[in-house]
């Protein structure tokens, strides 16, 4: 629980110490009171327009969205994490319990939740983590509502993942290990001996073959027939004499190389080699190797002789390979004309100048095939331009041609060029209030009226009382004394008095324009009749209705002269 910052007590100290609090003077002023003046400031209240000096929340803050009802987080299902390079493609199903918030992930090195930190929220079902590449590790999620409350972890276990180390890495082992390597040493050393007697050898060994080419040819025209009766037992003795010399091969080559064998070619300072290890290394680690040293190597098909083409081969250091099938392949960069694929998982970014899809879906997010936009249940925007929404924040300029709206709170200037038609209207226009005096059953005006203006706008205003009218009577007498009924008005403003006026035969008036500046206060206004027979007249007294407009004070496009 979070301790609150007040001190009890209601001594001085105390006293000062809560007021500079609240005032913010001390602390880090998260405690300062925020007065009703500051809310209606920050447009999150209003005053009543009803009266009084009492407050309201503006239209469109629902009080009780804040507290609605949110249910505890379910565990996470279906959470995979899949490993690039630099980067962690984390994928879960998107919970559909109700105030959902976010997602928590965490990570560690080893598979012990205790150790792991929490690495990012998210309130999607998707997200990317960067990480090194050859990194190792594992992951964790759970949900949080929009009450804080956290729930269950995907598992007790964490969900491994491993990044691919980087090609150029794997590039540079396999030239340090083939630097080191005794066949790659030998096809060299022995290439560079053979430059100097390669021209040499070559003419020996050609005049060689052309004389036993011949000789073989006598021999072959001249026992033809021996040949193809002894075809069989020829072709066991060639095996067994293929046989023969691969096992010497074998012999000569371990006491020649230890364990080691290779040939070479060269032509005029160009050479060829072919070479084949089997051993351990000065650690004890197996060498089991085969080099070529070439600068192009083709694969071909010898039974198809009329097939040209090449499944595999390699030329000016790159692999050419028309077709292939497989399985499993990393690759940092890949440039390709199409691509076809049953799932695609990019664990950064995809950046594309034109994407077509059926359906984009993220989290609560979906684009549906028909174009029509749509985020949970409160928004969505149709293929017809139709939006659909709760609540709009919007910055800028409308423009609307028609439409209705409901609960309207402008808060600065409005111009209507058009007419305008109300049929209640409250506020900086004008307001009016009436009503009768009382007349007692005597027929004579006796009573009081009280108006009372609140000081409940932030701008000045005026209070105009229409002419209110008031007169008695008077009679003929049968002697020489006057009898006649007087009736008189007072006025008073806040108990001062303003007006006291007479009147028997002639009507007397009262009327008058107050001003009434805002921050000013009430302003209250008390109308008193009192009407009184004299010499035992009969006669009556009238008096007008008190009527009251009360308008914002504004002299602009009024000119007096």
């Amino acid at each position: 629980m979070t301790r609150k910052p007040w001190r009890a007590g209601k001594d001085l100290s105390a006293v000062v110490e809560n007021m500079e609090i609240g005032t913010g003077q001390r602390g880090d002023g998260r405690h300062a009171f925020v007065t009703r003046e500051e809310l209606v400031g920050l447009k999150l209240a209003r005053r009543r327009t009803s009266g009084g000096a009492s407050y309201a929340l503006n239209p469109g803050i629902e009080i009780d969205s804040t507290l609605m009802t949110v249910d505890f987080p379910t565990k996470p299902l279906n959470f995979k994490a899949t490993g690039g390079f630099g980067s962690v493609l984390l994928e879960w199903d998107m919970p559909n319990y109700r105030g959902h918030s976010l997602t928590e992930i965490w990570r560690g090195t080893e598979d012990d939740l205790a150790d792991a930190v929490l690495v990012a929220t998210t309130p999607g079902q998707v997200y990317g983590d960067p990480v090194d590449p050859g990194w190792s590790g594992f992951y964790w999620i759970r949900f949080v509502n929009a009450a804080g409350v956290k729930g269950p972890w995907n598992a007790e276990k964490g969900t491994q993942a491993q990044t691919q180390i980087g090609v150029k890495a794997i590039i540079d082992q396999i030239r340090d290990e083939a630097a080191k390597s005794p066949v790659v040493s030998e096809l060299r050393k022995e290439i560079k001996n053979a430059q100097g007697q390669a021209v040499k050898d070559a003419a020996i060994k050609t005049t060689e073959v052309v004389g036993t080419l011949r000789e073989e040819t006598t021999r072959t025209i001249g026992g033809i027939e021996t040949r193809i009766t002894t075809l069989d037992s020829s072709t066991s003795e060639s095996l067994n004499e293929v046989d023969k010399r691969i096992t010497k091969l074998d012999k000569e080559g371990g006491e020649a190389f230890l364990a080691m064998w290779s040939k070479k070619a060269g032509v005029d300072g160009i050479t060829a080699g072919i070479g084949i290890v089997a051993g351990k290394d000065s650690e004890g680690r197996p060498v089991s190797q085969v080099a070529i040293s070439a600068s192009q190597l083709f694969v071909f098909d010898p039974n198809n002789p009329d097939n040209t083409a090449y499944p595999f081969a390699v030329s000016g250091g790159k692999v050419v390979i028309p077709k292939a099938m497989i399985y499993d392949a990393v690759i940092e960069t890949l440039v390709s004309r199409k691509v076809v694929a049953d799932e695609v998982k990019a664990g950064v970014s995809i950046t594309s100048p034109v994407i077509r899809s059926a359906v984009i879906q993220n989290g609560r997010f979906t684009v549906g095939s028909d174009g029509s936009m749509k985020i949970g249940g409160r928004f969505s925007v149709s293929i017809h331009g139709d939006v659909t929404a709760s609540n709009v924040k919007i910055r800028g300029h409308i423009d609307a041609d028609s439409g209705t709206l409901n609960n309207v709170v402008i808060a600065e200037n409005c111009t209507i060029n058009g007419t305008l038609k109300a049929e209640k209207i409250i506020g900086d226009l004008v307001k009016c209030a009436g009503g009768a005096f009382p007349v007692d059953g005597d027929y004579l005006a006796n009573g009081t009226r009280t108006l009372t203006v609140y000081d409940d706008h932030n701008f000045d205003r005026q209070i105009i009382i229409p002419p209110i009218i008031y007169v008695g009577s008077k009679q003929e007498s049968r002697t020489s004394n006057d009898i006649w009924t007087e009736c008189f008005l007072h006025v008073d403003q806040n108990g001062r008095r303003i007006y006291s006026g007479r009147s028997v035969a002639e009507p007397g008036i009262f009327c008058g324009i107050i001003d009434m500046p805002a921050g000013g206060g009430h302003i209250t206004l008390s109308f008193t009749v009192i009407s009184r027979r004299q010499n035992g007249s009969w006669g009556s007294s009238r008096i007008s209705n008190l009527q009251a407009i009360v308008v914002k004070k504004n002299s602009a496009g009024i000119s007096i002269l």
